[in-house]
């Protein structure tokens, strides 16, 4: 069965129970400087699930991948869904911080009094900050290890396209693909099968598709494999920054992912294989979610957001670019976008951008030479790149960072 909360309640003593003043000081903290974060009464939903980012909140709230699932599984009116993120260094240092646990962002609730811990990853680099949040949680670390008392533990984002199988002996079940529709078939089961047994549980997850159940395949003799989940329409989907805030990267910035996948095949990187294919969000709807941000904002007494980051991976090759760029300078927003290649510059967009404020721009070359360039499937000759500096120049965009 999946542990519910306050399990492990009793067995608990008081040094544990009571965790640095500080430490919860900071937590409202950051609450109070957020707009958008959910906080659900405990009793209002039977499943309490932990979204756990292996690294500082400082980087997770840059990433769309948590911001989105934390939107999906809270509404869902079953689930409560909170944030945990890795402490700041000094947090975790001493004795007593490691006999405190770790406690989540919205109630400041240990790690592991949750049904469900879901670990939203994105790089192989923080494989070991996962670990590092299990054993700060006081969780055994490899899922044998674990049973009924214990949470289950999910891993997905981009690593589980990539090379999920080093995790393999510490989760319990790992989402493989794109994780949205995933996700809520996998908490429908999770609510009907509650009181099973952690084996039968595990054993009718893994018969859902793109659910990966280690435990039940031996990594020395089977070869399993899984199709990734993936979404065709990514307007039923749509990921974007649910929570703004200042104390991350993207400071006070919406975040939208207007693209999904490649269409190059570059050999440095692995979008354009692993990844289904280039699949792009209306530009409409992007529109519509950055007009509803503002208007939430007006109607709490807020500055409407001022920034709207355009994430893709092929920002100039995306069809609506024309149209979102001249609407997000209707509704008054920066415009900012991840890299643009040097041979696909649309002029619309960087007059747009320098109309709207910004004064610098990423592109990416990659490489110092043509040989490089070609070697990696970015072809492009120092002709083309010079153009492209001289056309940003002549928009009026005066700095460029490769």
């Amino acid at each position: 069965m999946i542990s519910p909360p306050g399990a492990n309640l009793l067995s608990r003593d008081t040094t544990t129970l009571s965790m640095n003043y500080n430490v919860r000081q900071i937590a409202r903290q950051k609450l109070h400087a957020e707009r958008g974060s959910i906080v659900k009464p405990a009793g209002q939903a039977r499943l309490h699930f932990a979204l756990a980012y292996p690294n500082t909140y400082f980087l997770g709230m840059s990433n769309l991948g948590l911001q989105t699932m934390y939107r999906v599984i809270n509404q869902r009116p079953d689930t409560v869904c909170e944030r945990v993120f890795l402490p700041d260094t000094a947090l975790v240092q001493g004795e007593n911080a490691r006999q405190a646990p770790l406690l989540s962002l919205e109630t400041q609730r240990p790690l592991r009094d949750y049904h469900l811990i879901g670990f939203s990853v994105s790089y192989e680099n923080d494989y070991l900050h996962l670990l590092q949040m299990l054993d700060l949680a006081h969780i055994p670390l490899l899922a044998a290890e674990r049973d009924e008392q214990h949470p289950l533990i999910l891993v997905g984002g981009a690593v589980t396209y990539i090379n999920p199988e080093p995790l393999a002996d510490f989760v319990d079940l790992m989402v493989i693909g794109d994780g949205e529709e995933s996700i809520n078939d996998y908490l429908d089961l999770a609510h009907d099968t509650l009181h099973q047994p952690r084996r039968e549980h595990l054993r009718q997850a893994a018969q859902l598709p793109g659910l990966y159940v280690p435990a039940l395949h031996s990594q020395v003799t089977e070869r399993v494999s899984i199709p990734p989940r993936k979404i065709t329409d990514l307007a039923q989907w749509p990921a974007y920054s649910s929570i703004l805030t200042d104390d991350t990267e993207f400071s006070g910035t919406m975040l939208v992912e207007i693209t999904r996948g490649c269409p190059f095949k570059c050999r440095f990187c692995t979008v354009g294989y692993v990844y289904p294919k280039f699949r792009q969000l209306p530009g409409d709807l992007v529109l519509h979610l950055v007009q509803a941000q503002q208007q939430r904002d007006r109607e709490s007494g807020l500055t409407p957001v001022g920034k709207v980051g355009l994430i893709s991976s092929a920002t100039g090759d995306y069809r609506d670019l024309a149209v979102l760029a001249g609407g997000l300078l209707d509704l008054g927003v920066a415009i900012g976008i991840s890299s643009l290649r040097m041979d696909r510059m649309p002029e619309v967009l960087i007059d747009c951008m320098v109309r709207s404020g910004v004064r610098s721009c990423t592109v990416a070359p990659e490489a110092g030479s043509e040989r490089l360039r070609e070697l990696i499937r970015k072809e492009m000759t120092e002709e083309v790149i010079l153009a492209g500096v001289d056309m940003l120049l002549a928009q009026g965009m005066p700095d460029s960072k490769l």
